[in-house]
């Protein structure tokens, strides 16, 4: 392991260099060998922002920390040159139940669907938004996701998502991201959530492209200056 130096300030470095048309400092074995470069949204992360640089493949991605079948639609959605993953595939990772298989479906048109029989059809927002039931952190997105892939008005409020136990920086994150029609969560609210680490910030810019972005330092810091 390369205990010197971290994932996060290669990547930010080799950026930096890429913005200025310069020679990456670092290698992507250099990146694979610390503690947090064998994880696959910072996988996708050098992927994704280093297209110049030596790029991970799907079976290096796969193998990597923490590759879900959230990991393995975002990976098919935003590399589209990058091996894809299969139906199959994505089928047997780790999270795949009836709503990633919808938005499978709903982002993917290209990929093979999964069917009606396999996704069961799903009825649950309407319950849910009748009954306002609590749910957990995940069944808040999953019916959010089922009403704004139906053209219908959200059932649940960032308040009451911000409010649920187990809401992180990376919930937050998928919240800004994949529904733009919620009020979002700001930078400051991201920036104090569990799980806010140099890597979570790395996503949020990355991902996250029109809310207030972190600032180099802020990440390497790992501090957050409040206006």
């Amino acid at each position: 392991m390369n205990k010197e130096l971290d994932a996060y300030t290669m990547l930010l470095a080799n950026k930096e260099a890429q913005t200025k048309g310069e020679k990456l400092p670092y290698t992507k074995q250099q990146f694979n060998e610390t503690n947090e470069g064998n994880t696959s949204s910072l996988i996708f992360d050098w992927n994704l922002s280093l297209p110049t640089a030596e790029q991970f493949t799907k079976l290096e991605h796969s193998e990597s920390r923490h590759c879900n079948a959230i990991a393995m639609a975002h990976w098919n959605i935003d590399l589209p040159h990058a091996e894809p993953y299969t139906k199959q595939e994505h089928a047997a990772a780790e999270g795949c139940d009836k709503f990633e298989m919808q938005e499978w479906n709903e982002f993917l048109p290209d990929a093979e669907p999964y069917t009606e029989a396999e996704i069961n059809k799903l009825q649950v927002s309407n319950y849910y938004t009748t009954n306002k039931i609590t749910l957990t952190i995940d069944e808040i997105w999953r019916v959010n996701m089922e009403a704004s892939n139906n053209g219908n008005k959200l059932p649940y409020t960032k308040k009451e998502h911000s409010e649920t136990e187990g809401c992180t920086a990376e919930t937050m994150r998928f919240w800004n991201e994949c529904l733009p029609e919620a009020e979002p969560y700001t930078k400051e609210e991201h920036a104090s959530a569990e799980g806010c680490t140099a890597e979570a910030k790395s996503l949020w810019n990355l991902v996250v492209s029109k809310s207030e972005q972190y600032t180099k330092m802020e990440m390497i810091t790992n501090k957050t200056v409040t206006k």
